[in-house]
């Protein structure tokens, strides 16, 4: 979180607790709180302005005590997500997840591919894993995500020469929302058969 997004919700939090805002407890509050995303921020003060029966400034432990249970669910509610779109989409399509954490996730994992052929005992790992890296990522601003993870048929397209749109699974997409708009890179070389077959054992990392 950049201090400029903090001060913007520290400022309305001070003044509705009726603390004077110092450069001091800014200081302390955002070298205690930087780590969080702005987004997680302004979730945990809306739970505290909820449920706080108490008038004070909130110490910084409770915002990250507040966060605590957020991230968690969010983090099973992603897993959901990514099992849910192994078995339905698969290996084949190329895929797009709105929430940016987890393709990040996804990414640091070995990508999409390897996930595909993770055997089910493997799973019983991988998931842990996964849990672990996204709680990482969700807490991060800006995250520096893939636009997509390319899929089996995509691959195959791009090592032959075929086609310029890639055909993508959105996940966590609404109707209305606006999709990033992806393309095949340009000047791909054609990999040829050769370049294909090397792609597939390598499990489309």
């Amino acid at each position: 979180m950049n201090k400029e997004d903090f001060m913007v919700e520290f400022t309305k939090l001070c003044e509705i607790c009726n603390r004077p805002l110092t450069k001091m407890l800014t200081s302390i509050y955002y070298d205690t709180l930087s780590d969080i995303s702005t987004v997680d921020f302004k979730y945990a003060i809306k739970m505290i302005l909820r449920e706080r029966v108490y008038t004070n400034l909130p110490m910084p432990a409770e915002f990250i005590a507040m966060l605590g249970d957020n991230i968690n669910d969010k983090a099973i509610l992603a897993l959901n997500d990514v099992e849910k779109s192994l078995s339905r989409v698969g290996a084949y399509s190329s895929v797009c997840f709105k929430d940016k954490a987890i393709m990040s996730t996804i990414s640091a994992m070995g990508g999409w591919g390897k996930l595909c052929n993770t055997t089910e005992y493997e799973w019983t790992f991988i998931s842990k894993e996964f849990v672990t890296l996204y709680k990482v990522y969700a807490k991060k601003d800006n995250i520096n995500s893939p636009q997509y993870f390319k899929g089996i048929a995509d691959h195959s397209n791009i090592a032959n020469g075929y086609g310029k749109q890639p055909s993508i699974s959105y996940i966590g997409f609404n109707a209305d929302d606006e999709r990033p708009a992806i393309s095949y890179d340009s000047g791909v070389k054609k990999l040829g058969n050769i370049g294909l077959l090397k792609i597939l054992n390598e499990k489309i990392k």
